[in-house]
């Protein structure tokens, strides 16, 4: 496609060039810029793409895309455009084409459950022999292949690649984590959605939206994004935030929860070491089912992804096989190691709710004491460090705090911030390396016994001080051997 069919597909115009360049690609990272790529000028949290504008052009960028005057002396076409994460966006769209309409697209936000939700909707789905992609936290399975995910919604030049490959691959559909960092940085901008689900919301990310108030209006400015007159949204209604979303949407609501008001509805629900079972009460039938994951929690996952393949027309009785087959999610109260009647579980819980949910859940099923290790996250949400300090030393029985992805900040003042949510010193431990925090916790475990090692989940790396270090807990949960 030459620049001139390209830049054709929306309305900024172009200053300089040569129109008749063939354009492979779009781009907002300089260093993937190859010859005949058009290169996105995007302002980052910490650097700005105007100032790599000059090596995009010496790299073979053949248009720069850009939100303020450049000085590149003509030597490529310069679009000027109003906010160049849109036209990011819009751009990826002119270029790889209308691939939402070629997907079944869902999209699931909220502050919890988006990945566990997001590989249940899939399965469901590849159970009844629908090809589906995914994109998330965990991983972006595009359809021919799977590469780890680099964050839970890409940037749009990347999403939309990653979209259209799905449709090569062949993929009928495709279901993606939406976070809000994503809706508000214009990722996901221009794609039409046929379903929306909202999970619930919690305090997380207050560093950035500020207030809940503003969190909540960014989540629910994706439910704009619905294709008109078909798209449908799935609230989770047990979630006083997703009560109101659903009495704001009105009709076109699939409400799913544990409450006489849902559609969608779990009951009689009864937890074992192996699992859950429930009533399941939908519009498309009723009966006694099966999940085999742990975590109560993963009920409301479990609801809302038959709200989403039950509206596509899958039967009840394929649902109810596509539960009974669900298979745990990596690092989501993973248990990872059973040895001589004590139990280890890694979890991603980050954020108090979280915290609680998953804790709550393990809770439930311990005969000795409950051991939780975890830190928090550094340049990031500090308000939540004390409130998971409380829900930690509430629920668990010996605490240890340790170093999570600190980034730039000290661990130890990071566990100090979580400390001073914590009311009897006694039962709480700090061990700054992560390591030797764990296999402490697991040298103290007694029979009965079960240790959550939570905040990092699937992660295989450890962000200190700039530098990923190798590090997974589910392998030095394995590597521990009692002396």
């Amino acid at each position: 496609m030459k620049i001139g069919a390209f830049i054709a597909k929306v309305k900024w115009p172009v200053k300089g060039g040569d129109l008749e360049q063939e354009v492979t690609g779009v781009v907002s990272d300089s260093r993937l810029v190859l010859p005949g790529s058009v290169f996105v000028c995007v302002r980052g949290m910490v650097s700005d793409g105007h100032a790599f504008a000059e090596d995009a052009v010496e790299r073979g960028a053949v248009l720069v895309v850009a939100e303020q005057e450049l000085r590149l002396d003509g030597r490529v076409g310069v679009m000027r455009v109003p906010c160049s994460r849109r036209a990011l966006a819009e751009l990826a769209r002119g270029f790889y084409g209308q691939v939402d309409e070629q997907l079944g697209l869902v999209g699931i936000t909220g502050t919890n459950g988006k990945t566990s939700t997001s590989f249940m909707v899939q399965h469901l789905f590849q159970t009844v022999g629908v090809k589906t992609g995914l994109i998330g936290t965990i991983q972006y399975d595009v359809g021919s292949r799977v590469l780890p995910a680099f964050r839970t919604t890409p940037e749009a030049d990347h999403l939309y690649r990653y979209l259209a490959e799905m449709v090569q691959g062949g993929c009928e559909r495709a279901v993606m984590e939406v976070s809000s960092h994503a809706i508000d940085l214009e990722r996901v901008h221009g794609l039409n959605f046929e379903v929306v689900v909202f999970t619930n919301l919690s305090p997380e990310h207050l560093d950035y939206h500020q207030d809940m108030e503003r969190y909540f209006g960014v989540k629910r400015r994706l439910f704009m994004q619905l294709k008109a007159g078909v798209g449908v949204a799935v609230v989770n209604v047990d979630d006083a935030w997703g009560r109101r979303v659903a009495e704001e949407l009105g009709p076109g609501v699939i409400r799913v929860g544990e409450g006489e008001g849902a559609d969608v509805r779990a009951r009689e629900i009864e937890v074992d070491g192996e699992g859950m079972r429930f009533e399941l009460v939908t519009p498309w039938g009723a009966g006694r089912v099966r999940l085999p994951l742990m975590g109560r929690f993963h009920v409301g996952n479990a609801l809302a992804a038959v709200a989403v393949a039950g509206h596509a027309g899958v039967s009840f009785k394929q649902l109810k096989r596509g539960l009974r087959e669900m298979v745990s999610v990596p690092g989501r109260l993973e248990l990872v190691r059973r040895f001589r009647g004590r139990q280890v579980f890694v979890d991603y819980a980050h954020t108090p709710d979280a915290l609680e949910k998953v804790l709550a859940s393990v809770r439930a099923t311990v005969r000795g004491r409950l051991w939780v290790v975890f830190g928090c996250g550094g340049d990031r949400d500090r308000q939540k460090r004390g409130l998971m300090g409380a829900v930690a030393e509430r629920l668990g029985d010996r605490v240890v705090l340790t170093s999570d992805n600190a980034r730039s900040e000290e661990p130890a003042q990071i566990c100090e911030e979580i400390l001073a949510g914590c009311e009897e010193g006694e039962r709480v431990e700090v061990v700054l390396d992560r390591r030797e925090a764990i296999f402490y916790a697991m040298g103290a475990l007694e029979r009965g016994d079960v240790l959550l090692v939570a905040g990092k989940g699937h992660e295989a790396y450890q962000e200190l001080r700039g530098t990923l270090i190798p590090f997974d807990d589910r392998d030095v949960v394995r590597e521990w051997k009692r002396i």
